[in-house]
């Protein structure tokens, strides 16, 4: 049986799809307009189209960044102590200035990634082999 610590990446994953589906759900009437105006420099000015925009592209940084969590884990058996010190440092400080929103899953995933992290010098200390 896997270990919870062993799918940082998964985590990471359903994290980023659930942002990504959220996003859409949301803001689907602001991405409908979007469309409508034909795509190019559509949200310039626009607070609710610029925020639709930076919500899915977090959203898809967040699926990007679990795929190489996975690929790391699958080839080293470990994460770089960086990975989930970045991630429990965005995760507090997007939670200090929005406390009612994702950011604290993030910080929990950092966390997971941390305890995923080995520091034994065979793996983990951000030093390639």
């Amino acid at each position: 049986m896997l270990r919870l610590l062993d799918r940082v990446g998964e985590m990471q994953l359903i994290t980023g799809i659930a942002h990504l589906a959220l996003g859409i759900v949301h803001y689907r009437p602001t991405l409908a307009a979007i469309a409508r105006d034909s795509v190019v420099g559509v949200t310039a000015g626009d607070r609710e189209r610029e925020a639709a925009v930076w919500f899915l592209t977090s959203g898809a940084a967040l699926v990007l960044s679990s795929q190489l969590a996975r690929w790391t884990q699958r080839q080293t058996g470990t994460l770089p102590i960086a990975y989930g010190v970045g991630l429990v440092g965005l995760g507090l400080a997007g939670g200090t200035l929005v406390p009612r929103s994702g950011f604290w899953v993030i910080a929990a995933n950092g966390l997971l990634a941390l305890g995923a992290a080995r520091t034994d010098g065979k793996h983990g200390d951000d030093e390639p082999r």
